[in-house]
């Protein structure tokens, strides 16, 4: 079924009204967003697998007419496409079929995965622990992540997907299982190079990348040049990227709480290139966490948090053009629009969860940010 096909049939189904935000609400809105080719894209892959791209966008919360009326320039925020996509990923679940795309992200292994490496102290220790997890499930899904130290100065991370384990009826039909099989290990390098950067806080730089399997296409051998920045050596004899060695020592920034958050956003964060997930600012946003009526934490308690002292951390945002305050009302800001536009909670409440002592300020800071009030935003969506 063709986009147009797909939006005349959705137009007749006037059950499909979820709350959503309209685009053309939140163009001076700065959060985190994604061209709607993208959307396009997944909701291409939803009718590929055999699902229902209705049924996963209700389910989401999402308005699937505006998505597939927008222009591929158009931008929605990038928290609508993980919505649908853990939706995809969950209703495959309950279908007894896993994804082999991108190290399984957003499947229940995944997020095991992530809950047994959140505890450790460093990169290190969390890479192999999702080393021996990885060997307890290969039997299962066929994907497996090796930490292997060639050298003092350099690390590896190895990552491999069993052929057997990717199935045709994942793939566009023109592609070979050749070629699934060798998207399946690009993007799940990819996907692991993300999530190391995102464990300690910083944008991972990997030497030298290798991707085995068949030759891929032009433009997916481009994109990937895109993405990871470095030598990429195709149709090697394994997946793998390199990193410095000492990167092993750094410490996990993050805890239980933003593991969480990061795993309900995780999809498209991983993917961007756009929006890297992986910096000091992004790092802190997590710390912080969703609520704030207890107060936020100072400067020094971050840096702390972080494992850094409060002069290197005040460095690292300097270099990001950042600064600790902006963060704290960006951060205020997104959680105060994902409830407006997903929740039907109170301005009064949402304005003492995210740390407003009255609702007038809250309405203030809000038209600051925005350009509307909350109620505005809200009536708009």
């Amino acid at each position: 079924m063709s986009y147009n096909d797909q939006s005349m049939k959705l137009q007749t189904n006037e059950q499909l009204k979820p709350k959503r935000m309209d685009n053309s609400t939140h163009k001076n809105f700065s959060g985190n967003k994604l061209p709607a080719r993208k959307m396009h894209r997944l909701i291409e892959y939803l009718d590929n697998v055999g699902l229902s791209p209705e049924e996963i966008a209700s389910r989401a919360g999402i308005d699937l007419r505006q998505v597939l009326n927008a222009s591929s320039n158009d931008t929605f925020p990038s928290i609508y496409y993980a919505k649908i996509y853990n939706e995809m990923v969950t209703e495959l679940q309950s279908n007894g079929k896993h994804i082999p795309w991108a190290a399984g992200l957003g499947s229940d292994a995944f997020k095991m995965m992530c809950y047994s490496m959140i505890s450790c102290k460093t990169l290190g220790e969390a890479l192999i622990r999702a080393q021996k997890f990885n060997q307890l499930t290969y039997p299962l899904f066929g994907q497996q992540v090796k930490l292997i130290q060639t050298e003092k100065t350099t690390a590896v991370i190895e990552y491999d997907v069993d052929e057997a384990s990717v199935r045709r009826s994942f793939s566009p039909s023109n592609w070979s299982i050749q070629e699934c099989v060798s998207v399946a290990r690009s993007s799940g390098i990819e996907m692991w190079l993300g999530l190391a950067g995102w464990l300690i806080g910083r944008k991972i730089e990997p030497s030298r990348i290798t991707i085995a399997g068949e030759k891929l296409s032009d433009s997916y051998r481009a994109r990937m040049r895109d993405v990871f920045q470095c030598i990429i050596g195709f149709d090697s004899s394994s997946t793998s990227l390199e990193l410095p060695a000492e990167l092993l020592d750094f410490r996990i920034v993050h805890d239980g709480e933003s593991l969480e958050e990061f795993l309900d956003t995780g999809p498209y964060q991983l993917w961007s290139t756009e929006d890297k997930l992986v910096s000091t600012t992004a790092a802190i946003k997590s710390l912080l966490g969703n609520s704030f009526s207890g107060g936020m934490p100072s400067f020094e308690d971050m840096a702390s948090s972080m494992h850094m002292s409060a002069s290197t951390l005040r460095r690292h945002l300097l270099v990001e053009g950042s600064s600790y305050q902006k963060i704290k009302d960006e951060r205020r800001r997104d959680i105060a629009i994902e409830l407006l536009c997903l929740s039907d909670t109170k301005i009064s409440d949402i304005s003492e969860q995210i740390g407003f002592s009255d609702t007038s300020s809250f309405v203030r800071s809000f038209r600051t940010w925005t350009g509307l009030t909350p109620k505005g935003y809200r009536d708009s969506v």
